[in-house]
């Protein structure tokens, strides 16, 4: 009989280790990135350091695009992040966070409109 009893209870034991394991390492598999993956065709409206806001082309909805080291930005003409200016045409790709921001992967710029903003630009200054 005591046998038995310490045989159940080492079952038992065994069986709540693996509860708090295993739900323990389910808290751990949660990626930081794990938002549904979201593309947006639009216009940059404004830019608060690595913060773009983009009034999107089909909606005409503003939405926050968080830009990261790792942000590749393509038609950049070697500009980087400087090149995201007001009134550029641009097409994100990203994670939407649960916030609604989107942490953008890749910005690809439309290169016809970065030659009209530089123009712009340019009259302005004078």
């Amino acid at each position: 009989m005591k046998r038995r009893f310490e045989q159940m209870m080492k079952v038992a034991v065994a069986a709540m280790m693996c509860i708090c394991l295993g739900s323990s390492s389910a808290a751990f598999a949660v990626s930081k990135n794990s938002g549904p993956k979201t593309k947006i065709q639009g216009v940059v409206v404004s830019r608060d350091g690595s913060v773009l806001k983009v009034q999107v082309k089909n909606s005409g909805a503003i939405r926050a695009v968080n830009i990261s080291e790792k942000t590749k930005i393509k038609n950049d003409q070697k500009m980087g992040v400087n090149a995201l200016v007001p009134g550029l045409k641009v097409k994100v790709i990203g994670m939407k966070s649960a916030e609604g921001v989107i942490e953008a992967k890749k910005i690809d710029l439309n290169t016809y409109s970065i030659a009209v903003e530089q123009q712009r630009f340019v009259l302005t200054q004078r």
